[in-house]
């Protein structure tokens, strides 16, 4: 499942950082254009020194020789040099841009972030921009230009693509805005500081898993009122991304203002209980440790497929009932920041329907159901 979402910090502005900049005077404007504010840089290009070179060697001669075509001449490439400068900064004006994450990310996936770029003039078009992109936990950098023109009063949407070699929570900002236009004499760059974060699931792998007594257990005894898919309501809820729209309890909607579902009781209980225990006496090795994140996660995304995934727990925590995508999800996000820990509560790994894992050494991972073997990684 893939949702599109913009973090409301991410939105960013060639303005000054308040968001409602005041009304500059036409000298404050100048004098910015002049000296730019802390963080911004205009820096000559090889073409730029090339032309203060030709402008210093034809103003020596010029003073020389007293020519006027000479201070002309010089005159023309001075002026060519400040009017580069003065449309650069009319380039940038009025021009605001955002990070929109699309998660989901794993690694060694390719990932794709999209950047909105809003041109807010009445009248002149934007040129030519790049935004410096920087992935700070993978160590990622790279560049993101704008390939064409940008009419005023338009917005366009570019993506950035990068590989995570790593899980965890990433942060990827714009580092800064470039621009070479009009004539490439001077490459002029401000700070953009603006970033979004968000999970990156371990990678999904190959394993082998053969639940012992089928590919379901039920537990013995009465019927258990468990959220499922029966026939017999036992409450209702607010409505959750994944749940089926026949469950919407229409009347309940429109007394509470807000959509409600019926939650229904099962006669047994599907699945087995996903437990994840990473205490530093089992999960020493950092690598021995990614490779057990890579296992959970791929075989709990196929049981969730399969119907047959009723809840995981991570280090003795709090269980967290799988019925949805979503949950699933926030499982994927804890188990792409989980790290070692000194020690865990028992997860009851000898029950009939508890899925846990043991290390092999030199770097496979054994997965237990009850304490007998029922896969590997």
């Amino acid at each position: 499942m893939i949702e599109v979402q913009a973090d409301p910090r991410s939105l960013g502005s060639a303005e000054s950082g308040n968001p409602r900049p005041k009304q500059r005077s036409l000298m404050s404007k100048i004098y910015r254009m002049i000296v730019p504010p802390r963080g911004h840089k205009t820096i000559p290009t090889l073409a730029g020194y090339f032309l203060i070179f030709i402008s210093l060697a034809i103003g020596v001669a010029a003073y020389n020789t007293s020519s006027n075509i000479l201070f002309i001449t010089v005159s023309f490439l001075l002026a060519s040099l400040v009017l580069s400068g003065v449309l650069s900064a009319l380039n940038f004006s009025k021009l605001s841009w955002r990070l929109i994450e699309q998660s989901p990310y794993r690694v060694s996936r390719k990932a794709f972030v999209r950047v909105e770029v809003a041109n807010s003039k009445r009248f002149l078009t934007t040129y030519s921009i790049w935004f410096d992109m920087v992935a700070k936990m993978n160590g990622i950098k790279g560049r993101l230009p704008l390939a064409r023109r940008l009419n005023p009063d338009r917005t366009v949407s570019l993506e950035w693509s990068f590989v995570p070699n790593k899980r965890g929570v990433e942060v990827l900002s714009i580092k800064s805005i470039g621009s070479q236009f009009p004539f490439g004499f001077l490459s002029k760059m401000m700070p953009a500081e603006r970033e979004v974060s968000f999970h990156i699931w371990p990678e999904r792998i190959d394993y082998s898993f053969t639940p012992i007594g089928g590919s379901q257990i039920h537990f013995q005894g009465n019927t258990l009122k468990r959220k499922g898919s029966g026939e017999d309501m036992i409450g209702i809820r607010n409505y959750q991304v994944g749940d089926p729209r026949k469950r919407i309890n229409w009347k309940a909607t429109a007394r509470r203002q807000r959509l409600m579902v019926r939650e229904m009781a099962e006669d047994k209980q599907p699945g087995y209980i996903l437990a994840v225990d990473t205490s530093n006496r089992s999960w020493k090795d950092e690598d021995h440790l990614n490779h057990l994140c890579r296992f959970a996660a791929s075989l709990a995304e196929d049981l969730f497929t399969h119907n047959q995934l009723s809840s995981t727990i991570i280090n003795g925590g709090e269980p967290l009932i799988i019925r949805c995508v979503s949950d699933l999800e926030d499982f994927l996000n804890e188990l792409s920041v989980v790290q070692h820990v000194d020690r865990t509560s028992d997860i009851g790994a000898h029950r009939a329907n508890v899925i846990s894992f043991e290390p092999v050494f030199p770097g496979g991972v054994h997965a237990l159901v009850g304490l007998q073997k029922a896969g590997q990684a």
